[in-house]
């Protein structure tokens, strides 16, 4: 969708079905009664105002309906057709263990509920692994309107498969192509996110768990390196000292003591002596100074 696409005040009837059950853009079919199009919502037959320089082209059912959630009707199934016939959308990322990208499917499945759960997902992709000679599936769920309830959820949650939540609120004010859902399902990242992803949530605590791990080894190391430096360096004269190269201090030499090396000098291997330096070592805590 372009960056500068009009904003609509109320969602418009963009997209309908022919006669041939396909569905169209009001731009690419005759005007008027002529279109032969008929409402995703209600079935109604439609009447094609495409002939307007100024005012948006859009679908008006030919009587008086109240029919009011042809829009989003719309919008829905569109997504699903781009879906089915690209058999591809872009992930997000998980975390810090999947940075997204573009996953292809085999087949995508429309609205083909599950048995043993009973759960009829708006969309499933299809991975088919030749090798292992078995198929992985993504849920795919996608919201104009309502997200996924809390009953729907458990439900998901319940299978054990990963699933992905598509939100296409930011086309029901603008005018669009299936070209912008094309793009928009296929090389964009924003506006959409897990919903479950059981292996990813394994992968992403064992992550959480090494990196704390590591955080303490290090830390471990530092104590065990400072109080060798400490030691190596009682009650030797300043300038014989280790040279921080992280923090640049602007006291006097008679300020500082040799005690205790600066913190940072710890973290900086190799360690390398530098006899004119007369502030490299220090007993501050140093952490809030310059990096």
């Amino acid at each position: 969708m372009p960056l500068l696409a009009p904003i609509l005040r109320q969602p418009c009837l963009q997209f309908a079905y022919n006669a041939k059950g396909e569905l169209v853009h009001v731009d690419t079919v005759p005007r008027g009664k002529n279109c032969g199009c008929y409402c995703p919502e209600c079935h109604a037959s439609l009447v094609a105002k495409n002939g307007s320089l100024w005012k948006q082209h859009h679908f008006a059912h030919a009587q008086n309906t109240a029919c009011s959630g042809a829009p989003e009707t719309a919008l829905h199934l569109l997504t699903k057709d781009v879906l089915q016939q690209t058999c591809a959308l872009m992930l997000p990322h998980y975390g810090d263990v999947f940075s997204g990208g573009l996953q292809r499917f085999s087949r995508m499945e429309v609205e083909e509920r599950h048995d043993a759960s009973n759960l009829q997902p708006d969309c499933v992709g299809v991975v088919r692994h030749q090798q292992h000679d078995d198929e992985a599936r993504l849920l795919i769920e996608v919201r104009v309107h309502h997200a996924v309830d809390a009953d729907k959820m458990a439900k998901i949650r319940a299978l054990d498969l990963p699933c992905i939540e598509l939100d296409m609120r930011r086309f029901l004010h603008a005018k669009y192509q299936r070209s912008d859902i094309v793009h928009f399902l296929l090389h964009s990242k924003s506006d959409r996110r897990w919903l479950s992803n059981p292996r990813m949530a394994h992968m992403q605590q064992e992550h959480e768990r090494q990196t704390q791990q590591t955080a303490r080894q290090r830390m471990t190391m530092l104590r065990v390196r400072e109080r060798e430096v400490v030691q190596a360096h009682k009650g030797s004269r300043l300038t014989d000292m280790l040279e921080c190269q992280r923090c640049q201090y602007r006291e006097q030499p008679q300020d500082l003591s040799p005690e205790t090396p600066c913190r940072h000098a710890l973290a900086v291997l190799p360690y390398r002596p530098v006899p004119q330096c007369t502030y490299v070592v220090c007993g501050r805590d140093c952490t809030d100074e310059q990096k």
